[in-house]
């Protein structure tokens, strides 16, 4: 299962598509409020189990600053939250965002899970970071995205089905039990069977076209 790194690509190619026409000036000021979309999934009954679940926000923002010389963009939310986030030295067209424009931001946090045996490479290096950054292309509206992936494989050393619980032990050989938010895949899964785990974390930023006045 790679929903969650379709979802990872999607936020990083925010702007690459074709644009939609420019609201009006009237529309363009009022600023929405955030949409919080959950995502989760998991393989069928008699399938390998794999899942997925994912958390998107999308808010619209205003852009109150932009520095060049650490490329660090300053936005303000629909409620006056004010965060900054950092575009990569791959994001071009930066300085065409300016003060006073609309972004269009999107939040991704994903957790994402295969238990099967590891491979090689996964036995050889079982934690694994990977950074990730996208731009616009020369037609579309400037748009940044960046995000982090981080892979760890983990092997079950116990599983509590009167308590709906698994336990993992980690790379470092440390434990953790957790609460199986499907306790009936608990059937599923056996002692001493591994995992590769990728949790993502990005977000892709899409500037707003403004309408031309006349």
């Amino acid at each position: 299962m790679r929903l969650g790194k379709i979802i990872l690509l999607s936020l990083l190619c925010v702007g690459c598509a074709t644009q939609q026409q420019a609201q009006s000036s009237a529309q363009q000021d009022a600023v929405p409020q955030p949409v919080t979309t959950v995502i989760e999934g998991r393989t069928p009954m008699g399938e390998p189990l794999a899942g997925v679940d994912a958390v998107v926000v999308k808010v619209t923002a205003r852009v109150k600053s932009v520095d060049m010389a650490t490329r660090k963009v300053t936005l303000v939310g629909p409620e006056g939250n004010v965060f900054t986030v950092k575009a990569s030295d791959q994001v071009k067209r930066l300085n065409e965002i300016k003060p006073g424009d609309n972004v269009e931001a999107e939040f991704l946090q994903s957790m994402e899970f295969e238990v099967r045996p590891l491979t090689a490479e996964e036995k050889a290096n079982p934690v694994v970071a990977v950074g990730a950054a996208g731009r616009a292309d020369a037609s579309a509206a400037p748009a940044a995205g960046v995000g982090q992936q981080i892979r760890t494989t983990v092997m079950i050393s116990a599983i509590n089905t009167t308590a709906g619980t698994v336990t993992l032990t980690m790379p470092d050989h440390k434990k953790k039990t957790i609460k199986a938010k499907y306790p009936e895949n608990l059937k599923r899964i056996k002692v001493g069977d591994t995992a590769v785990v990728t949790y993502t974390e990005a977000i892709g930023i899409n500037l707003v076209p403004r309408a031309k006045k006349k």
